[in-house]
Formats: structure tokens, C-alpha cells, sequence
């Protein structure tokens, strides 16, 4: 994040200590509810500043969250939202672009690991690690999989339904099993690349991640 969204969540950080019961619970949720709102990063800490404030502001007169914001939690923050214009289309594609490079940067990295395991217990050194389609994947399935789940975790942050749990369960063992038969079974080969090399494609990654994320708010 840009440095005056930085130092903003840093404020916020320590005005968030004030809140204290059920306001603090509630404000983890609103915030959960606010990382996957379509708010650039600046205008998020906007919010959680101003709601942080309220709620303060409330807890000296004796009131409640409740009667603070409302009832409808959820309704609150969408109502609070729609009051902020929408990113445009680059910066939308920027912070896209930043956190697919967050997330290539995990899975380059594990996979480097892994290979240079499996080379050095290799009877046969060859320094090269080999991208399989199942390799490519597999990835993919793993990045669609934590967008969705996270997403759907800071969606549902006010949710206090218990019933769906078992679907969600059986949803993500069919992914991690899906995954997994990829990765052991499609083993055609798309190409090789040094280990040294590939061991760079983390680091690249990283720093883009950090580049971009510096001037995204």
C-alpha cells in the first residue's frame, strides 16, 4: 500500500485499541467485511477511521454498536461504500496484477523448494527443475481457490449461520483432491528451467508485488 495508506492504518491501528466489548468484535467484522469491498486501500482506512471514531464516540455516551450503526451491520457498510466512486479500470487491473504477483511469488517459491529437494535426492543431478501440465494446473486451481475462499470469508463476516459448513467442507476436499490428481497424474511436460534461474522467479515476483503495492492506495 501507498505510504499515507500505510500511515493511516497505523493510526487506525491505535485508535482501534479504544474500542473495547462488543464494538471491538463488531469492528473486526466491518473490517473483515471491507477488505473485499471494491474500496481502494486509502478510502478503506477512511472508513474504519470514521467507524472507529463512532464507535468510541458511542461507548462514552453508554450506547452499543447496535445503537451506534444499526442492526443490519452489513447494510451499513454497503450503504457506506456506495457513497465512494468505484476504481477505474487501471486501478482495478493494477491491484489485480499486485496480488496475483503476491500469490506467484508463494507458489514459485514452494515449488523451487520442492524441486531442489527432489533434485538433490536425484541420482542423476541435473539442475533443472520440469514445469508439467499439471504443474500449471494445479497453480491455477490453487490461486482460484484462495481468491474464492478469502473472498468468501470477508463476505460473509457477519454471518453467524452455522448450517452451510458441511458444503463448504466438502467443497474445498473436492478442490484439494483436484489439486492433487493434477499435480501426481497430469505429468505432460510443458518445459525445464534452470534451478537457479527459477529460484529467481519468487524474488521478481516479490518485488513487483512491493512496486505495485507502493503506488496502489
Amino acid at each position: 500500500m501507498s505510504k499515507r495508506s500505510k500511515a493511516l492504518m497505523l493510526e487506525n491501528n491505535e485508535l482501534e485499541k479504544s474500542v473495547s466489548g462488543e464494538g471491538a468484535a463488531v469492528l473486526t467484522d466491518i473490517v473483515v467485511y471491507l477488505r473485499s469491498s471494491s474500496l481502494s486501500g486509502y478510502d478503506q482506512e477512511l472508513v474504519r477511521r470514521d467507524i472507529t471514531q463512532m464507535l468510541i464516540d458511542g461507548e462514552r455516551r453508554g450506547e452499543s454498536a447496535r445503537d451506534v450503526i444499526g442492526e443490519d451491520y452489513k447494510q451499513f457498510c454497503d450503504s457506506v461504500i456506495a457513497e465512494f466512486p468505484r476504481p477505474g479500470l487501471k486501478q482495478r487491473v493494477l491491484a489485480a496484477l499486485r496480488d496475483f504477483m503476491l500469490y506467484a511469488a508463494v507458489l514459485l517459491a514452494i515449488k523451487a523448494v520442492f524441486g531442489l529437494i527432489t533434485l538433490l535426492l536425484s541420482p542423476e543431478l541435473r539442475y533443472r527443475i520440469v514445469i508439467t501440465l499439471g504443474d500449471a494446473l494445479s497453480a491455477a486451481m490453487i490461486l482460484a481457490a484462495a481468491v474464492g475462499i478469502v473472498t468468501y470469508i470477508c463476505r460473509n463476516s457477519f454471518s453467524t449461520e452455522k448450517h452451510g459448513s458441511w458444503q463448504a467442507l466438502a467443497v474445498l476436499f473436492v478442490i484439494v483432491f483436484a489439486i492433487l490428481c493434477a499435480a501426481i497424474f497430469i505429468r505432460r511436460p510443458l518445459f525445464e528451467i534452470n534451478i537457479a534461474l527459477f529460484a529467481l522467479l519468487p524474488i521478481v515476483c516479490f518485488i513487483v508485488y512491493k512496486a505495485l503495492d507502493s503506488r496502489i492506495d
